[in-house]
């Protein structure tokens, strides 16, 4: 998706902030555990509400990503 979105001259380092992006998130995964350790919040409770938020907001851009994609594979 990212070398389909991006204009040619920067897939190389969008694949690169792409990468780095997991990285990172990846960090925040282990903060955000152990924030939670301590909170006496269920994980699973969490985990499913996160969950949920994820796939509304990946529902709602859908179209936008859609539209982004066909633009440039003209």
């Amino acid at each position: 998706m990212v070398s389909q979105i991006a204009p040619a001259r920067l897939v190389g380092l969008l694949m690169g902030v792409w990468l780095a992006g997991i990285g990172v998130a990846n960090y925040l995964a282990g903060a955000l555990e152990s924030l939670l350790a301590g909170s006496g919040i269920p994980p699973f409770v969490f985990l499913f509400s996160s969950s949920i938020g994820a796939g509304v907001l990946l529902l709602l851009i859908t179209p936008w990503l859609n539209r982004l994609s066909h633009r440039s594979a003209d």
